[in-house]
């Protein structure tokens, strides 16, 4: 009987072990398990409720403000000179122009026209402040 078809033995005989193998799947999938089951991870649950010393953001933010009131507006820099933050109310002022005198005051005016108080921040002069001191008066 197989010997009249005209489809040779072995394609026949894999299309019934496809066949087979088709049908086992079927009705034997849920009991086969893979070597790895996937599952979702739960997210990590996060702790809401503040502790005593924590500080909010908000909090972090307004303190971060209020030792760099001038951070919106750093660095700055000018023909005279540079203004840049290098701790909380610490400020870095370096001095370009040739009349350091002049280029101090155009410095803490500069600070003064953005609202701030100079006095409130520690300042570090480059040059050293000594150094822009006016020269002395030649005696007559």
């Amino acid at each position: 009987m197989l010997e009249n078809l005209p489809i040779p033995k072995k394609t026949l005989f894999f299309l019934g072990l496809l066949l087979f193998l088709i049908i086992f799947l079927y009705f034997f999938s849920n009991q086969i398990t893979p070597g790895v089951v996937l599952k979702p991870t739960p997210a990590p649950s996060v702790d809401q409720t503040p502790r005593q010393g924590d500080i909010g953001v908000y909090e972090q933010q307004k303190k971060a403000l209020e030792q760099t009131p001038l951070i919106d507006y750093t660095p700055y820099q000018t023909a005279d000179f540079s203004l840049t933050y290098i701790g909380p109310l610490h400020l870095k002022i370096t001095l370009w122009a040739k009349d350091k005198l002049r280029a101090k005051e155009k410095a803490l005016a500069w600070i003064k026209e953005k609202g701030v108080d100079p006095n409130t921040h520690q300042i570090t002069w480059d040059p050293p402040f000594e150094e822009i001191s006016p020269a002395p008066e030649p005696a007559l």
